[in-house]
């Protein structure tokens, strides 16, 4: 393929540029505004981070926590380093919910299938493993998995009234993941309407709104849930994502810290707020945001991508290719990841031919962003010449 001339790279250099803004507050949603321009931040998608539910779990019986910190990383990881092999089917539960609040997925989806193999009726291994794939973004797999327990929850709703919410709570996540918002936002309702002060509840539901552009609805539904529930990171972060909306980065920066002040290990506020230091070219501070995300969650794919953005702006080319792959790697339908490697090929590397393959993939990907899609869409037609 013949090098580009000197128009033609500047033609690059402003897709990159409206590129770069456009996956900067992306994530997976589904609807946009007719009325976003291409400076205008993406960000009702910046909410999401590869963990769905902005949660993680350390243990079910708690319900919900916040990623460990420092110090109860180091205890979590020794006691996984003294688990026996020959473990009763609790044990490997407890197991596998810690290596969940470590970011070790993959290891925590081989423990609770060890469970099912152990017995495969276990409905705690089989919630857990629903879980899992919710995380993956594989809805299907996750309402398979909930289909399995569905006859038994009938007989479950006095007995551990706990586990049906959690049930409930997964099956309302997957739906709204497969874009069925009203099947979703109806469990939803159903849960909230009799915990009224189960704060995920109102986040999920929020989002969905937000997802299809519904910004008062979903602020009205957040500010609703604070009202009844316990002061929660998760609400600051996405009453920050709200405030990015209407073009409002201070009262951003103060809602996503807030949202930090009351668990900094929150991971969705350490990713939005990373994403806007890069917007404003603190790249030293997103850096240190990015690298606390990865501290808490190894395989977090969103991170990756970022540390590969500040990477690139900071001239340390190899780093940026290394975290782009890595975090296709980590996530093979990871659009933003292919399409970051695609341009850095084309700009640093001359490899023309591998990035229109990286931008044919993004293009081929499921459920990813259609702006991304277009402006792919773009660069192949530079490097094609149609």
């Amino acid at each position: 393929m013949k090098p580009m001339k000197k128009r033609e790279t500047k033609t690059y250099k402003s897709l990159l540029f409206a590129a770069f803004f456009v996956w900067l507050f992306s994530c997976s949603t589904s609807e946009k505004s007719n009325t976003t321009n291409k400076d205008e931040l993406n960000v009702e998608k910046s909410a999401l981070s590869k963990d769905p539910t902005g949660h993680d779990v350390i243990n079910w019986k708690n319900f919900f926590k916040n990623p460990p910190n420092q110090k109860e990383r180091k205890d979590i990881e020794y006691k996984l380093s003294k688990w026996k092999d020959e473990e009763s089917a609790m044990s490997l539960l407890t197991k596998g919910r810690n290596q969940v609040a470590l970011g070790y997925i993959g290891d925590a989806e081989s423990t609770f299938r060890q469970v099912l193999r152990q017995n495969p009726e276990n409905h705690e291994a089989l919630l857990e493993l629903a879980q899992i794939h919710l995380r993956k973004k594989q809805y299907m797999t996750c309402l398979d998995l909930l289909a399995d327990l569905k006859e038994r929850i009938s007989v479950m709703e006095s007995k551990d009234p706990i586990f049906v919410m959690k049930y409930k709570y997964l099956l309302a996540l997957a739906y709204l993941g497969q874009k069925d918002y009203e099947r979703g936002r109806a469990i939803l309702n159903e849960i909230i309407s009799t915990e009224t002060s189960f704060t995920p509840g109102y986040i999920a539901l929020a989002k969905s709104y937000l997802t299809t552009n519904k910004i008062e609805i979903a602020e009205f539904i957040l500010k609703r849930g604070a009202d009844r529930g316990k002061e929660d990171a998760g609400v600051f972060n996405i009453l920050g994502v709200i405030a990015l909306r209407k073009e409002n980065q201070e009262r951003a920066m103060e809602l996503f810290n807030k949202a930090l002040q009351v668990s900094p290990t929150f991971i969705p506020a350490l990713v939005n707020r990373a994403r806007l230091f890069i917007s404003r070219f603190e790249l030293q501070s997103a850096e240190k945001d990015i690298k606390q995300v990865l501290t808490y969650n190894p395989s977090n794919v969103d991170a990756m991508v970022l540390l590969g953005i500040c990477s690139k702006k900071q001239g340390r080319i190899s780093e940026a290719r290394s975290a782009f792959t890595k975090a296709i790697d980590f996530d093979p339908n990871s659009a933003s990841a292919r399409f970051n490697l695609a341009v850095l090929l084309i700009e640093h590397y001359n490899r023309n031919d591998e990035a229109q393959r990286l931008f044919e993939e993004v293009i081929n990907l499921e459920d990813e962003d259609l702006e991304i899609k277009k402006l792919s869409k773009n660069y192949i037609s530079k490097l094609t010449g149609n």
